[in-house]
């Protein structure tokens, strides 16, 4: 079983979160939360590299949806940001700084892991 965390940052948002609360297709949030739960078991479809350490888990459903996170060590994954394949652009570069973020409080003692 992997540990699934969200990333907040040092401000205290988390862009995960915000994400998820802004999708109002039912059946698309429902679809996301089934791909986080797959990564909990260690199922992982669909998934892309971006670079970094970043990846992209592509999910079919509603406007096509994005989840970006970071895997750290065997069992912990960072949930980072998410969007639709319409946000991409901006969300990729989004997510990346977010990794950055993260490494850089994990290296501070700021985060989990």
């Amino acid at each position: 079983m992997m540990e699934i965390i969200e990333y907040v940052s040092g401000l205290g948002f988390c862009p995960y979160r915000t994400y998820i609360e802004s999708i109002k297709d039912k059946e698309a949030k429902s679809r996301v939360f089934k791909a986080v739960n797959k990564m909990e078991i260690g199922l992982f479809k669909d998934i892309r590299s971006l670079g970094d350490g970043l990846q992209e888990y592509k999910i079919d459903a509603g406007e096509g949806h994005r989840i970006y996170f970071y895997r750290d060590g065997q069992v912990l994954v960072i949930l980072l940001a998410g969007s639709t394949k319409s946000e991409q652009k901006k969300s990729i570069p989004f997510a990346k700084e977010c990794l950055k973020d993260y490494k850089r409080q994990k290296s501070e003692g700021k985060q989990k892991r």
